[in-house]
């Protein structure tokens, strides 16, 4: 696994200004990942699907105060990165701006979903960067494997904890959520 790339402030603050110049084509974004600036396509329906199912679950189990949004764009102050994952849940008051951006410390839990454009991304690259900028917990969808992961417990450049069911199986989710992950119609 390679370790995240750390770009110094003021590169970043160039890349940042370059990826927002950057003009993609209706139904493409624009993520910052590892020092280089990604355009990928916007999820296809099956991929939007299975975001729907996990966020019907979680909106059912949050603690008071937090909620679900899809496709934001998180900031990676520590790693320098800007991931734009499938659904975050956080505080309500974080996103009661008109900012664009938002911090993934503020971040409780981040969704990722693969597709066979990004799944390596999902599974080795953003782990770390979630984990070296404190997101509590990182769920992946791996369709490719037909399991899902929850990373838990950043510390560093990594979770001290991980948990992977099989498509099918119930994935336990720790406090505050205290619940199962029903994963019987993920396909």
């Amino acid at each position: 696994m390679a370790m995240p790339v750390m770009v110094e402030p003021d590169e970043f603050t160039a890349l940042e200004l370059a990826a927002d110049q950057v003009e993609v084509p209706q139904g493409y974004r624009v993520e910052i990942i590892e020092g280089k600036i990604l355009v990928s396509a916007s999820p296809a329906g099956i991929h939007a699907l299975l975001v729907r199912q996990v966020r019907l679950q979680l909106e059912r189990i949050l603690p008071s105060g937090m909620v679900t949004a899809e496709n934001v764009t998180v900031a990676l102050p520590v790693t320098s990165q800007r991931y734009i994952p499938d659904l975050v849940v956080c505080p309500e008051e974080l996103l009661d701006t008109e900012e664009w951006t938002f911090p993934a410390n503020e971040v409780l839990l981040a969704l990722e979903v693969t597709s066979r454009w990004n799944a390596d991304i999902d599974r080795e690259v953003k782990p770390m960067g979630y984990a070296f900028d404190d997101v509590g917990h990182y769920l992946l969808v791996d369709r490719g494997n037909r399991s899902v992961t929850l990373f838990s417990e950043p510390e560093k450049d990594a979770y001290r904890r991980r948990m992977t069911v099989p498509f099918g199986e119930a994935l336990p989710l720790p406090d505050p959520f205290d619940a199962a992950l029903d994963t019987a119609g993920f396909k």
